[in-house]
């Protein structure tokens, strides 16, 4: 009897060690189940396609034309380093492709100049790096640069890219702005070989109007923000920075 009772119970642990291992096995098998994705930070890759589900879908690109330099770290330095600082209206912007390199050409009219004897209700250029591009036209142009044929897209031309470099949004048409800019000649676009400028820094260049605030406000990157001594302003406020740092020049 006791014999019996013994392999019964042999028998029974068996049984329990191998479902114990069965079960483990299972648990560390990969499951088909995607991961949830929701606390997960996805940085768009400019060079791949996106579905476009709205307006102004925004793009990120580390464009290899962006500024390597190190930050300007205030205002005076800006002022200093800069050919050219007006206050302007955007009347105009159009986005231009290299490739599939996206740029913006803004005509500002002058409203002030700073520094650098541009008059009053003159029209100049700005270059930008970014802009706002069609879906297909910018999904074609990767493509032919790829493989040189162009995409096969059914997306509408009511659907915009939102190219940005650093996170720094191109001016728009109507914007009010005061901008650190120096004169450029870019053979490589016949729109920028007269009367043309770009961003000192590309991004830290200009400061935008906060119609709610009065304020203009700078843009600097995240990344940035510890090493630069970033203000807004009034607009008399800048025009009195401006005469005095034009006076420190000077003397």
């Amino acid at each position: 009897m006791k014999k019996i009772i013994a392999a019964v119970l042999c028998i029974f642990i068996s049984l329990c060690l191998c479902a114990c291992k069965d079960s483990g096995t299972k648990e560390s098998q990969p499951t088909d189940n995607p991961v949830s994705d929701s606390n997960v930070s996805v940085k768009v890759d400019y060079s791949q396609a996106v579905p476009a589900k709205q307006k102004n879908t925004v793009r990120y690109t580390e464009s290899s034309l962006s500024m390597a330099t190190e930050p300007i770290k205030n205002d005076a330095e800006m002022f200093e380093a800069s050919p050219v600082v007006i206050h302007g209206k955007v009347l105009e912007t159009n986005y231009l492709l290299k490739g599939s390199e996206v740029f913006t050409k803004s005509e500002v009219s002058v409203i002030e100049c700073y520094k650098g004897g541009l008059k009053k209700g003159q029209v100049i250029k700005i270059r930008e790096i970014g802009g706002f591009v069609p879906s297909d036209v910018l999904d074609n142009a990767i493509a032919l640069e790829k493989t040189g044929k162009e995409a096969n897209t059914q997306k509408s031309k009511q659907v915009i890219y939102d190219i940005r470099v650093k996170d720094n949004k191109v001016m728009e048409k109507g914007e009010d702005v005061i901008l650190f800019v120096y004169p450029i000649d870019y053979s490589d676009f016949e729109e920028f070989k007269t009367d043309s400028y770009q961003l000192v820094r590309v991004w830290q260049g200009k400061l935008l109007l906060d119609e709610e605030t009065g304020l203009y406000n700078p843009y600097i990157p995240k990344d940035e923000l510890q090493y630069v001594d970033a203000k807004s302003y009034t607009s008399g406020e800048f025009g009195t920075f401006a005469k005095t740092c034009v006076k420190q020049q000077v003397s």
